[in-house]
């Protein structure tokens, strides 16, 4: 037996992993890992530079947001609701049943509760008091 610890990962193997947790998962489900289907959204300005996006995918029935950001100078503009209202409608087409994020303690938690999004837990194992809470919104 050989164990392999390395920083640079290699994309087959972690494609086999992948795979494997799919093919285990699909006894579980109708829903299959095929069905992942990405989303980003860009907001950009007048010189085309990027101030604002949000990155998800949509599997099993639920829009997953991995990453939603605004620029420091462009916050308190509402594009961090533009953002969310267009990744909703995306999901609510691509027929999923809600939302799931998390966001970390010092970020966005007020923003996303004014949005509908109910606290579901929380990892609080960070240093400084910081913990990451997940949030779902149902449709």
């Amino acid at each position: 037996m050989q164990k392999i610890v390395i920083n640079k990962p290699d994309e087959k193997l972690d494609h086999q992993i992948f795979d494997g947790l799919r093919k285990y998962s699909d006894q579980f489900t109708t829903s299959k890992w095929e069905d992942v289907e990405p989303l980003s959204i860009y907001i950009k300005d007048e010189n085309d530079n990027l101030i604002a996006g949000l990155t998800a995918k949509s599997y099993w029935k639920v829009l997953h947001i991995d990453h939603l950001w605004v620029s420091s100078t462009q916050r308190g503009k509402h594009l961090g609701k533009q953002l969310m209202d267009i990744a909703e409608d995306e999901a609510r087409k691509r027929e999923c049943l809600g939302v799931v994020l998390d966001t970390m303690s010092f970020q966005a938690q007020p923003f996303y509760e004014k949005r509908g999004y109910e606290f579901i837990g929380k990892a609080d194992i960070y240093p400084e008091g910081i913990s990451k809470n997940y949030m779902q919104k149902k449709f």
